[in-house]
């Protein structure tokens, strides 16, 4: 869940948070390919900086990022010395969009109306296999991270994890935003947890 009280940061095993504000976040686009320069607006900076006092007043035992250099670039701004050694953890990348890359997110919206789970743009994944994917990385998390641990992802990946964790539909149910720069806080369990229940959804539709 987030965490309003930013002095219980280094009581929580994991705290997942997403990148800051980017510029492809204000022009409404989409980009699921890593290797695309898609970089922090100045707010996004400035969100990440604000982070920063509570973020490094925490001794982490490791701290996660994706691919992606946004994610990189906000686990920079929130602790700006090093340390702990960054690990990366491409399981977390956001969904890989193929043919539909760069464009609006109501192109990728209206893509998807009237198409099932399984169905992958040309190119990319399909939301199914991003379930799967996602279990890996909270299984992994779970299995190797040292603890406390932070990890800077993005939107679906916290997403997906509230949901099922309260029981819900990772995909529909009520938690359909993640705000930028917004700290979530877990027990260990919970990737363990998170994970089984992500791979039961992708089962249950496959």
């Amino acid at each position: 869940m987030p965490l309003a009280d930013l002095a219980a940061l280094g009581a929580s095993d994991f705290v997942l948070v997403r990148h800051g504000q980017t510029d492809y976040n204000v022009l409404r686009c989409v980009n699921g390919d890593p290797t695309k320069p898609v970089h922090l607006t100045e707010l996004g900076r400035a969100q990440a900086r604000a982070l920063e006092p509570s973020v490094s007043r925490v001794a982490w035992g490791s701290a996660w990022h994706t691919r992606f250099p946004r994610t990189l670039e906000t686990l920079d701004l929130l602790t700006p010395d090093g340390l702990p050694a960054r690990h990366v953890i491409p399981e977390l990348d956001d969904i890989d969009v193929g043919e539909l890359e760069g464009r609006s997110i109501d192109a990728w919206r209206a893509w998807r109306r009237g198409r099932g789970l399984e169905d992958a743009p040309l190119g990319g994944e399909s939301r199914l296999n991003v379930l799967r994917r996602y279990a890996r990385g909270f299984e992994r998390l779970g299995r190797e991270a040292a603890l406390p641990a932070i990890v800077v992802c993005h939107d679906q990946a916290i997403r997906y994890l509230e949901n099922v964790l309260a029981g819900d539909d990772p995909l529909f149910g009520p938690v359909q935003e993640i705000p930028n720069a917004t700290p979530y806080a877990y027990a260990a369990g919970d990737m363990a947890l998170g994970a089984e229940r992500l791979v039961a959804r992708a089962d249950a539709d496959a």
